[in-house]
């Protein structure tokens, strides 16, 4: 795994009124929370990095592919791929410099993200056009995720 990156399971409390998850408290200061919705299957949020910023992301529902690159060491350039579903309850933490982006792997694929960062203060975002896709592909388009210079981009066919 990529250092700072951290897929942390969360305890899920069950009873027969439904369930109940709770995101521990200590994984980052949070100064922001927000949710992400994807509509539909396939769509990409993708690539980004922040250069301060700490993020964390919970899978409310559906299922998601997170893509992650580190390229800190430029002699060096990791990947990694996690996938995280609300079938199994667990939190991604993303630390600073690391590019990042996700595709839904279903319709409806809602994310819960946390930041240590204000959305007042929020001014440290950087895209690459090398690693930068946003798009939602209809039908029964593919995506393909490929390596290039400098890491991941999207291609559609």
């Amino acid at each position: 795994m990529i250092e700072g990156v951290k897929v942390i399971p969360i305890d899920t409390k069950k009873d027969d009124r439904g369930y109940l998850n709770q995101i521990p408290e200590d994984l980052i200061k949070y100064e922001r929370i927000y949710s992400i919705t994807n509509w539909s299957k396939d769509t990409i949020r993708a690539f980004h990095k922040n250069i301060n910023e700490w993020k964390i992301f919970f899978v409310v529902k559906g299922s998601a592919r997170f893509i992650i690159i580190d390229d800190r060491d430029p002699n060096n350039i990791l990947k990694d791929e996690i996938i995280m579903s609300d079938k199994k309850s667990e939190v991604l933490v993303f630390p600073p410099e690391v590019w990042n982006g996700w595709v839904s792997l279903e319709s409806g694929t809602i994310l819960l993200g946390a930041s240590d960062t204000p959305l007042a203060g929020h001014k440290d975002e950087r895209k690459n056009p090398h690693y930068f896709c946003e798009h939602s592909i209809a039908g029964q388009n593919k995506y393909i995720r490929s390596i290039e210079e400098k890491g991941w981009r999207c291609l559609w066919e």
